[in-house]
C-alpha cells in the first residue's frame, strides 16, 4: 500500500532531496570565483579491512614497533606509522580500523602496510574487504555565521545546544552528511563514503550559509547593546590548537526577521497582490492588513499562484495562517489547513512560532532580570545572546494575537485528522524535532490528539515504536533480509530506497505491481530498472492509469528513457560533460537498445497531450535564443530542452549561439523533436550573447518577446551589419529604441539561487521595464522546475495574471471560502502524487 498524497514536503531550501538528473555524479568543482577557493579539504579517512585470521594481540604489541596494548582500557592494539601518518586499531578477530589518512590512496596504502607488518610477525594475514567507512572534510567559508538564524530556518535538520557544544549540528538528508557549523565560519563535514558526497554537501549548504551570514569579519564585533554584547572573553577549546577568542554570538533569525529590516511599504492588496506571496520581505502585520482589507482577493491570489505552479514561499504561507489566527478567523485557518499540500507541519510550526514570540520575550526578559540581579556577574556573551534574542523576537512578534489556548485547540483538531499512514511516513522519513517543538507550545495529548497512531508522539520523544507496526518492521530491514521480507509483506518503495542496490528482479517487479500509483515507479525508475518492471509499467499505462507527475519531471523521465534506449550514459554525468558523440546516431530512428525502457512509446503520448494543453500568454512574435557556448557544457541538454519546449509551445523562432549565431539542426514541433534536438546539440566556443540578437536587429524584424536561455557569462561581442561590435545589453537597448520595445525573459543558469547574473543585473541597474528572470542551478540543472518556469511566464504580466485571478475572486465572493477551498482540495486529491514523490519535488532551491 503506497503512501498517501496528503502530506507535502518540508521545504529545506537548497537541501531539498536531489532527483536523478539534479545530482552531479562527478566531484563538484565550484565555478564562480568567489567559491572556487572554498573547496573542502579532507582531514581524516576511516577505513576497515579484514585480515582473515585470529591474532595474538599481546604478541603483536611485544614484537611490533610503535604498538601499544592495554586490554583493561581497550581491547585492541593501537599501532602507528609515519608514512602515511595514520593510526590502526587491530582486533583479535582479525578486523582492523585505519584512521588519520588524508586521501583514499593513503588510507589504502596504510592499511596494506599494517597488514604487511602483521604478516611479517608470522600471522597468515590476508587483505580482504577493504572499505572506506567515513570521510571527514573541513572548509572555512571566510565569514561569520548566525547559528540561531540557521537553526530557525532549517530546524528540521539542525541541533544546536551552545551550552553543551559551540557548533551547530546539521544533518543533511541528501547526501547523508552531518555538518558541524561554527560561528567563526568553519564547517566540518563527516559521514561521507566517497569524496563526491563531501563536495556535494558543501555545494548545497554554502548558499544557505550565505543567507545567514553574520556581520563583519569572523569573530568580529558587529552591532551591540552595551559593552559586553559584542565580544566574549578568550575561551580555551583544548587540543593542539590552543585557545581562541569567541566572537559575538549569532543573532536569532527567521524569515520574518530579515523581512522586518527592509519591509515593503507600497503594498496594495487591491492592486498588485502577487508580492504578498512571492516577496520574502512582506511582514506578518501586512498579511493581517491584507486579509482585513480584501480577504477574497487575498485568497484568490494565493490559490491562483498555486494553480499556475508559481512557487509560494514557506514564510508567506505561514504568515497567511498566522494572520488568520491573529484575526481570530479560525474558520479560515481551518479551511487553509485542509489544503494539506500547501499547509504542512512546517507552515503550522512557523505560524505558531510567530504567535508565541510575545511569550518567549517575557521568558527572556525574566531570565535577563534574574541574571542582572545576581551577585555573581554573568558572562557578557550570555547577556548579549539573550538581548539579541529579545531584539529579534520583537521584530517577529505580531501587533496583536498570540499562541492562545484557542489556537492550540484548533491545531489539536488538525492533528486528529492525520491518518495512520501519514503519521507512519513522518515517523519513518522525517525528523521528529519539529513535532517536539510544536508539542512544547500546543501541549498535545498523545492518545486524544493522535488517535490513529497513539504511540506517535512518544516515538517523537524517543520511545520505540511497537514491534508489530510498519515502522518497527521497516527499521528491521537489512541488506540480507529485504528480499525475503518483500515476499511476505507489501512494503512501499519509499521505505526500501536505501536497499535499492540489493533488490533482485523479483522484488522490483513486486514493488512495481503493488505500488498504488505509477508516479512512484516512474520517479524512481532508474533504481528499479529491469525488464519485468518495464512490462508492468507498459501494462499499467495501456490500462489507462493516470500520470500526475509534474510536466517537468515527466520530461526528465522521458529524457532518461531516451538516453537509455540511445545508449547514452545516465549515471556518470547526468546532464553533464560529454565526450565525443555521434550526432547522426538518430538518423535511422532506431534506438541502440530497444529492449530498454520499452514503455517509452506509451509514455510519450501522455507527455505530448500535456504539452498541447500548455498555453503561455507571451506577446507574439516570440524569439528564443539558446546559449550553446562552452561554459554551458554542463547544462546544455537542459537549456536545449527549455529552448525547444518554449519554441514548440509559443510557435517561436529559435537560434543558438556561441561566438556566432547558428540555426538548430531542425525546428522542434513535437516532444520527440525536443528530445532529439537535446541529444544532438553540443556546447563549445566563447559566449557572445549579442550574436543571437544580431539577425533580428540587422533585419529590423519586430519581435515582441525575447527569451534568452544562458548562464550570463558573456565574454565576447556580437558584430552587426555596419561592422561594429557590441555586447547584448547595448544591442538590446538599441533594438528597443530603434525597432520595438520588446520584453525580455532570462532563463539563467547560475551558481546558486541567490546569484543574480551579470547580464540581468545590468537591466535591473538601468531600471529597464519588462525584464524577468528565472533561475536554474548551473551545476545541477533540474528539469522538474519547468512547471515553476511556466507558472512565472503565465503570471509575468498583470493582465495575464488578472485573467486567472478575477474569476476565482468572484467565486470566493459568491460561494464562500469553505465551498471554494473544498473544490480546490478535491481537485488537489484527484491530481495528487504519492507522498514520497511529493517529498522529493524540488521546490526551492537552487
Amino acid at each position: 500500500m503506497g503512501p498517501p498524497p496528503s502530506v507535502s514536503s518540508y521545504h529545506p531550501n537548497s537541501v531539498a532531496p536531489s532527483t536523478p538528473f539534479s545530482t552531479a555524479a562527478t566531484p563538484f568543482t565550484p565555478r564562480p570565483a568567489d567559491v572556487s577557493h572554498l573547496q573542502p579539504s579532507l582531514q581524516n579517512i576511516v577505513s576497515t579491512v579484514n585480515l582473515g585470521c585470529q591474532l595474538d594481540l599481546k604478541r603483536i604489541a611485544l614484537q611490533a614497533r610503535n604498538a601499544e596494548y592495554n586490554p583493561k582500557r581497550f581491547a585492541a592494539v593501537i599501532m602507528r606509522i609515519r608514512n602515511p601518518r595514520t593510526t590502526a586499531l587491530i582486533f583479535g578477530s582479525g578486523k582492523m580500523v585505519c584512521t588519520g589518512a588524508k586521501s583514499e590512496e593513503d588510507s589504502l596504502q596504510a592499511a596494506r602496510r599494517y597488514a604487511r607488518v602483521i604478516q611479517k610477525l608470522g600471522f597468515p594475514a590476508k587483505f580482504r574487504d577493504f572499505k572506506i567507512q567515513n570521510m571527514v572534510g573541513s572548509v572555512d567559508v571566510k565569514f561569520p555565521i548566525r547559528l540561531e538564524a540557521l537553526v530557525l530556518k532549517h530546524y528540521q535538520f539542525c541541533s544546536y545546544e551552545p551550552e553543551l557544544f559551540p557548533g551547530l549540528i546539521y544533518r543533511m538528508m541528501q547526501p547523508k552528511i552531518v555538518l558541524l557549523i561554527f560561528v567563526s565560519g568553519k564547517v566540518v563535514l563527516t559521514g561521507a563514503k566517497v569524496r563526491r558526497e563531501i563536495h556535494e554537501a558543501f555545494e548545497r549548504i554554502y548558499p544557505i550559509l550565505k543567507v545567514v551570514r553574520g556581520r563583519g569579519a569572523s569573530g568580529g564585533r558587529g552591532r551591540g547593546r552595551g559593552r559586553g554584547r559584542g565580544r566574549g572573553r578568550p575561551v580555551a577549546r583544548g587540543g593542539r590548537h590552543g585557545s581562541r577568542r569567541i566572537g559575538r554570538q549569532p543573532r536569532m533569525d527567521i524569515d520574518q526577521q530579515q523581512a522586518s529590516t527592509t519591509p515593503i511599504t507600497d503594498l496594495d492588496i487591491n492592486g498588485d497582490s502577487k508580492p504578498f506571496f512571492v516577496n520574502a520581505n512582506v511582514t506578518l502585520d501586512q498579511h493581517i492588513q491584507a486579509q482585513t482589507t480584501n480577504l477574497s482577493r487575498y485568497l484568490a491570489t494565493l490559490f491562483s499562484l498555486d494553480l499556475n505552479s508559481v512557487e509560494i514561499g514557506q514564510k508567506a504561507k505561514a504568515c497567511a495562517l498566522a494572520a488568520a489566527w491573529c484575526r481570530h478567523d479560525h474558520k479560515l485557518a481551518n479551511n487553509l489547513l485542509r489544503h494539506r499540500r500547501l499547509f504542512t507541519l512546517t507552515e503550522v510550526l512557523k505560524a505558531v512560532t510567530m504567535l508565541d514570540a510575545a511569550r518567549q520575550i517575557r521568558v527572556y526578559e525574566k531570565k535577563l532580570k534574574r541574571l542582572e540581579l545576581n551577585k555573581i556577574k554573568p558572562k557578557a556573551i550570555k547577556l548579549g545572546k539573550i538581548k539579541n534574542n529579545i531584539d529579534n523576537l520583537n521584530k517577529l512578534k505580531p501587533s496583536n494575537g498570540s499562541a492562545s489556548g484557542a489556537v492550540a485547540r484548533h491545531i489539536q483538531r488538525w492533528t486528529r485528522t492525520l491518518t495512520k499512514q501519514e503519521l507512519e511516513y513522518f515517523a519513518l522519513h522525517m525528523p521528529t524535532e519539529p513535532w517536539k517543538k510544536l508539542a512544547d507550545i500546543v501541549h498535545f495529548n498523545p492518545t486524544k490528539d493522535f488517535p490513529s497512531l497513539p504511540w506517535f508522539l512518544p516515538f517523537c520523544f524517543g520511545t520505540s515504536a511497537p514491534a508489530e507496526t510498519m515502522v518497527a518492521r521497516c527499521r528491521d530491514l537489512t541488506n540480507e533480509n529485504v528480499n525475503d521480507l518483500l515476499k511476505e509483506f507489501s512494503i512501499p518503495y519509499s521505505h526500501l530506497k536505501q536497499f535499492k542496490e540489493h533488490l533482485n528482479e523479483t522484488s522490483k517487479a513486486k514493488i512495481a505491481a503493488k505500488e498504488d500509483k505509477l508516479d512512484t515507479i516512474l520517479w524512481y525508475y532508474e533504481d528499479l530498472q529491469c525488464s519485468p518492471v518495464d512490462d508492468i509499467i507498459s501494462e499499467r499505462l495501456r490500462d489507462g492509469e493516470q500520470i500526475t507527475l509534474p510536466y517537468g519531471k515527466l520530461m526528465e523521465r522521458l529524457l532518461l528513457c531516451r538516453m537509455l534506449r540511445e545508449g547514452e550514459s545516465t549515471t556518470s554525468t547526468r546532464y553533464g560533460r560529454r565526450g565525443a558523440r555521434n550526432t547522426t546516431s538518430n538518423s535511422s530512428n532506431q534506438p541502440a537498445h530497444p529492449d530498454k525502457a520499452k514503455f517509452y512509446s506509451d509514455l510519450l503520448p501522455v507527455a505530448q497531450a500535456q504539452l498541447e494543453k500548455i498555453k503561455l500568454p507571451l506577446e507574439s512574435p516570440v524569439a528564443v535564443i539558446g546559449d550553446a557556448s562552452g561554459s554551458m557544457e554542463v547544462a546544455i541538454r537542459t537549456a536545449t530542452i527549455l529552448s525547444s519546449l518554449l519554441t514548440a509551445i509559443c510557435s517561436a523562432k529559435l537560434n543558438f549561439f556561441n561566438d556566432k549565431v547558428f540555426e538548430p539542426a531542425f525546428v522542434p514541433k513535437t516532444l520527440e523533436d525536443v528530445l532529439s534536438l537535446a541529444l544532438i546539440t553540443q556546447a563549445d566556443g566563447s559566449t557572445a550573447n549579442a550574436a543571437g540578437l544580431v539577425p533580428y536587429y540587422n533585419a529590423k524584424e519586430v519581435i515582441k518577446t525575447f527569451v534568452m536561455v544562458t548562464d550570463e557569462e558573456e565574454n565576447a561581442n556580437g558584430t552587426i551589419a555596419d561592422g561594429s561590435t557590441t555586447r547584448f545589453f547595448e544591442l538590446f537597448m538599441k533594438y528597443r529604441a530603434e525597432i520595438y520595445p520588446a520584453k525580455l525573459v532570462f532563463i539563467s543558469f547560475l551558481s546558486h539561487q541567490h546569484a543574480q547574473g551579470q547580464m540581468y543585473s545590468q537591466f535591473v541597474n538601468a531600471n529597464v521595464p519588462d525584464v524577468l528572470q528565472f533561475k536554474f542551478n548551473r551545476e545541477r540543472p533540474d528539469l522538474t522546475k519547468i512547471d515553476n518556469l511556466i507558472g512565472l511566464l503565465s503570471t509575468g504580466s498583470s493582465a495575464s495574471f488578472d485573467n486567472s485571478l478575477d474569476p476565482l475572486q468572484v467565486e470566493f465572493e459568491q460561494n464562500g471560502i469553505e465551498s471554494v477551498i473544498t473544490r480546490l482540495v478535491e481537485k488537489q486529491d484527484e491530481n495528487s502524487m504519492p507522498m514520497d514523490v511529493e517529498m522529493n519535488k524540488t521546490t526551492a532551491a537552487n
